[in-house]
């Protein structure tokens, strides 16, 4: 009895009769006391703070030891807890918080949440979510989210509640991913320690269903596609694509402010995107996938295209009664009408007749991406060349995904039995 009476300290493990508590030691920490219910308030953990949970005024900033600790059932439990906080410490993630903050909806602390992502450096293994995926997450939890959890609380948010959003998003059409995504985003809450316990641990997704990837078109593909757009409205959006590698979203999103058509080299820069939004029609004007700007130069007979482009809006705008002054600049949508972009949709079911026409099958209009890094790389340009075409970040993904052309060697070598062979 004596034994199970008397505290024991193995590791920051305290083992006290059945139970563990662990505790972690991280030094002294700025905190602030309550006048009121005298418990300390963490900068870390809210940094703007001015008064308690118990409403009252938080005195002035202290170094104070701060020493989080846990109880647990068995020691294995209690250490991994410990060793995880310690994790956490050392990358500078908030560490366990045992008080809940009653006052906060679950919406507001998810919007507050997404905004600190946004706000986090870059991670070395790129992990932090693009300002695209960032505004996805915010229109998901104001379409879906808010009406259905109605102001719950996030310490009363319940797995039956999460699961009540991921119905909604099924109703709605939403694809699994995006209910996957709404999941993943208190999943990744949990795991830096900003909610607990987490509501969405027993959610039952819809399956996911493995879609056959896209390929690359091939240049003779490309070619029968440009001769049957060419004379209407989709020849200089699949010619553009198809020399500078750009997404369809970042088509759409192109403005005459960013081409550059006089001087040596004729250049266009990616500066935003255009994503679908709920309904037909709709859209929204976002920032690139990467959060950066970048710059693609033009040859061929794409900038003949693009001025002769150019010419007939010019002659448009005159037929509309619209003269442009001597200080007029054009600074509408390229593919779109004045300051309305071209939707993104209405391009994929373009182009999606034309594939039906020239009888072409497993290529999307993401494809030509595909294609211009498959070109690039059968004409020798070096890798790093052609990853800061396409705008990757990583050589590594435009090596795997998007580099489809036959292996130069594979080439000289079936060129040799051929000629063997006669």
């Amino acid at each position: 009895m004596g034994s199970d009476a008397t505290p024991k300290m193995v590791k920051g493990i305290e083992k006290r009769g059945t139970k563990c508590r662990a505790m972690v030691c991280l030094g002294l920490r700025p905190a602030r006391q309550c006048g009121t219910c005298k418990r300390w308030t963490w900068k870390e953990q809210a940094p703007d703070a001015t008064r308690c949970l118990c409403g009252g005024a938080l005195g002035p900033e202290v170094n104070k030891r701060l020493n989080p600790q846990k109880s647990f059932t068995s020691q294995r439990a209690a250490e991994r807890w410990r060793v995880l906080e310690m994790d956490k410490a050392e990358k500078g993630l908030p560490y366990f918080n045992e008080r809940k903050d009653p006052g906060e909806p679950a919406e507001v602390f998810l919007q507050r949440y997404l905004s600190a992502r946004a706000a986090e450096a870059p991670a070395p293994s790129g992990t932090r979510p693009t300002p695209a995926t960032l505004q996805r997450y915010r229109q998901l939890i104001e379409t879906y989210a808010v009406p259905v959890l109605q102001g719950r609380q996030v310490p009363d948010l319940t797995t039956d509640d999460v699961q009540a959003v991921i119905d909604g998003m099924s109703h709605a059409g939403q694809s699994p991913r995006s209910q996957l995504a709404c999941r993943n985003l208190l999943h990744h809450a949990f795991k830096r320690g900003r909610i607990r316990p987490n509501p969405a641990d027993d959610v039952n997704l819809p399956r996911m269903v493995d879609v056959k990837p896209y390929r690359a078109p091939t240049l003779v593909e490309v070619r029968t596609l440009l001769d049957l757009a060419r004379g209407t409205e989709w020849e200089l959006p699949i010619a553009f694509a198809a020399h500078t590698g750009w997404r369809r979203a970042e088509v759409c999103g192109l403005r005459w402010s960013d081409v550059e058509l006089e001087g040596e080299q004729a250049t266009v820069v990616c500066r935003r995107t255009v994503q679908k939004g709920d309904g037909p029609g709709n859209y929204h004007v976002l920032p690139t996938k990467t959060g950066r700007q970048r710059g693609t130069p033009i040859d061929g007979g794409l900038p003949a295209l693009l001025l002769q482009h150019r010419a007939s809006r010019g002659a448009a705008l005159a037929e509309a009664g619209v003269l442009p002054g001597p200080g007029y600049v054009d600074d509408g949508y390229v593919f779109g009408v004045g300051d309305k972009p071209l939707d993104p949709e209405r391009l994929r079911r373009g182009f999606a007749k034309l594939l039906k026409q020239a009888g072409i099958t497993g290529v999307s209009f993401h494809g030509l991406r595909k294609a211009t890094s498959s070109l690039a790389q059968a004409a020798d340009v070096p890798l790093v060349d052609a990853a800061a075409l396409l705008g990757h970040a990583n050589m590594a993904t435009t090596s795997k995904h998007y580099s489809e052309a036959y292996d130069p060697g594979l080439v000289e070598a079936a060129k040799k039995i051929g000629a063997l062979l006669g």
